[in-house]
């Protein structure tokens, strides 16, 4: 015979609640300490571990704390494993110094807010604090100096444990000049370095040290490299591929950059440069590109650079920040993206600026069959994009994200699937500012039986509307939802918006089922066909999308549930829809707010289930939830 051995929470092991504490925000964490006796030390010494400084105030009273008569650390001292100062004050240089020398465990210091004019070199160089230093970021380098690149790498001299490294300007026109030999020292001060985030100008000719280039020293140790550049040759990625040969993490962005033309011979000498390592970046598993538009730096830095070396990129985002208009080349190169890396890609992130034209727009069909795709973006790339096809292909898909288009089935596409087809792995769907049918989303239902979270915000929806009842259906009674959102939803009678009012009223509802339990529902639901009957349904909440115009420059458009007496109201004209409008008693006045809106009919969504639904105006935190949503599932 087997006996459970139950714990309470005020028995648990210290070392256990460290590591909970460890997971929790500050106000979780002090909450916690003052929960329970057992509790105070474990989630009192978490907070110490982790310290944030934002005024002189709580600066001195962290030093008061941690500083004693003999001059040794205090037990608070001890416990700092990470140092963080805020705020627009000056930190004079002894404070400096000693505030550092009682803190002898500290790995990680964020000075961003400090300038590097003011900070205490001499500490720097002598302080056993700083020398023990992991991770160090700061951010308000100043160039007016013109060796400052020098200056600074010269002051890192003694952080020989420095893995991770930050360091910027405030100013976005002027960053910090660097050369090769300002990365060759920096490692050579650095040798453990893995990281690099920083803003530089490779202001360097580097054509007339092409040839050295193979004999440079390569660092093994880097593995994460994040620059923004102000001014760049194309020819340093040709020096990267050498330097970090062990690159896992390559983020570029030139947004800030105005490329020119660049002459056709010149051209051929950077990509014979390119192919002259053709065993550059072979651990190079992500990879993020920003430029200011689709067309500048994509095709040499794509289908010259990454695409020839074959490299297993896992992770690939792009990102264009002006419009172009040329939305046929977002098509083309979200097509090649997956063609490219169709073996290896598990995430892909297209972001761009192109505005969306439904009577110009190309649809997007994805031909390459992507086994490992799990996270699939597509944002403003002025694109329609046919769902069949990324179901069809996509088959490991968890996650889509699609903001910005048209939704599209296959014009063939039916119920009537085979069983394959029906157990689709998608999880969560985000659809934003996008144009659909009630058919497309109940096709998503019907194939996609594992979905759990959707995001609907500022959708458009067409499908058949009921003279009787005004009623427009959204059929996702396969679909048994853990967080449903909406926000911003109008029902046409087709796509041709412009022919009569939108329709406003969302009515969402879940269907009931025979004595079972929601989960043996959820199980045998998915084998039930579409023929099988319904027997009832039940009404959760009545929605209504705004139009509020504050002046003739503003208007915000936004969406509020009912209450419970208004959502009578509203099911009572809704039964007695025909008879009104036969009548003529049905008015249109948008004054009147949703009592007027109710004359052009309702969208229906009906679920299998729903656990929990929000609106932006009810849910604080909700951007948040559903930025981290995939890596808490995944």
């Amino acid at each position: 015979m087997s006996y459970a051995i139950i714990m309470t929470a005020s028995k648990l092991p210290s070392e256990i609640l460290s590591q909970i504490a460890d997971l929790l925000l500050t106000d979780d964490k002090i909450s916690s300490a003052i929960t329970c006796k057992a509790w105070r030390y474990p989630f009192q010494d978490s907070l110490w571990r982790d310290i944030r400084i934002s005024s002189m105030e709580s600066l001195q009273h962290i030093y008061n704390t941690i500083k004693t008569s003999k001059n040794t650390p205090t037990f608070h001292g001890l416990l700092v494993h990470s140092l963080r100062i805020c705020g627009d004050y000056p930190v004079p240089n002894t404070q400096q110094d000693e505030l550092l020398k009682f803190l002898p465990n500290l790995k990680h210091l964020d000075l961003r807010h400090i300038k590097y004019k003011d900070i205490n070199r001499i500490m720097a160089e002598s302080n056993d604090t700083w020398k023990s230093l992991e991770s160090l970021i700061i951010q308000d380098i100043t160039t007016t100096e013109p060796e400052v690149a020098t200056d600074f790498i010269e002051s890192l001299k003694t952080c020989r444990m420095l893995r991770n490294l930050e360091f910027f300007t405030l100013k976005r026109n002027d960053p910090i000049l660097f050369n090769m030999n300002h990365f060759e020292n920096l490692h050579q001060n650095l040798q453990l370095l893995s990281s690099i985030k920083a803003h530089l100008a490779l202001n360097e000719d580097i054509s007339s040290t092409l040839g050295t280039i193979p004999d440079t020293t390569p660092v093994l140790s880097l593995t994460s490299l994040d620059i923004k550049l102000g001014q760049w040759d194309p020819l340093w990625l040709y020096y990267f591929s050498y330097k970090y040969p062990n690159l896992h993490s390559f983020k570029l962005d030139v947004s800030d950059m105005f490329p020119g033309w660049i002459h056709y011979d010149q051209m051929q000498v950077i990509i014979s440069h390119f192919q002259s390592n053709p065993n550059a970046l072979r651990h190079l598993e992500s990879f993020e590109f920003i430029t200011k538009a689709i067309a500048e730096w994509t095709h040499l830095v794509f289908w010259e650079f990454i695409c020839p070396l074959r490299v297993p990129v896992k992770n690939l985002k792009y990102k264009a920040q002006r419009n172009n208009g040329d939305v046929q080349l977002y098509a083309m190169t979200l097509k090649r993206f997956l063609q490219s890396f169709s073996e290896t890609l598990e995430t892909l992130s297209v972001d761009g600026s192109a505005f969306f034209d439904i009577k110009r727009s190309p649809t997007l069909y994805l031909s390459s069959h992507s086994p490992f795709l799990k996270d699939l973006h597509i944002e403003s790339c002025g694109v329609s994009l046919n769902l069949d096809s990324v179901l069809n292909n996509c088959t490991a898909l968890k996650r889509l994200r699609y903001f910005g288009g048209q939704l599209l089935n296959n014009s063939n596409t039916t119920n009537q699937d085979t069983e394959e087809r029906q157990n689709h792995g998608l999880q969560i769907l985000e659809l934003r500012q996008v144009v659909t049918s009630a058919s497309v989303l109940g096709n998503i239902s019907y194939r996609c039986r594992r979905l759990q979270y959707m995001n609907l915000s500022s959708l458009s929806i067409s499908g058949f509307i009921s003279e009787i009842s005004g009623h427009l259906l959204l059929d996702m009674r396969h679909t048994f939802f853990k967080v449903l959102h909406l926000a911003q939803i109008k029902y046409y009678s087709s796509y041709k918006h412009d022919v009569k009012p939108a329709i406003s009223m969302t009515l969402l509802s879940q269907v009931n089922y025979p004595s079972r339990s929601d989960k043996r529902n959820e199980e045998n639901y998915e084998e039930a066909d579409s023929k099988s009957p319904i027997i009832s349904y039940h009404k959760i909440a009545w929605f209504h999308t705004f139009l509020d115009i504050e002046c003739k420059k503003y208007t915000r458009i936004g969406i509020i549930q009912l209450s419970e007496q208004e959502s009578s109201a509203a099911m009572e004209y809704y039964q007695n829809f025909k008879s009104r409008k036969d009548s003529n008693t049905i008015e249109d006045d948008p004054e009147k707010g949703w009592k007027g809106d109710l004359c052009r009919g309702y969208g229906e969504i009906r679920c299998g289930h729903v656990e929990k639904y929000t609106i932006p105006e009810l849910s604080t935190n909700d951007k948040d939830f559903w930025e981290n949503l995939y890596n808490k599932l995944f």
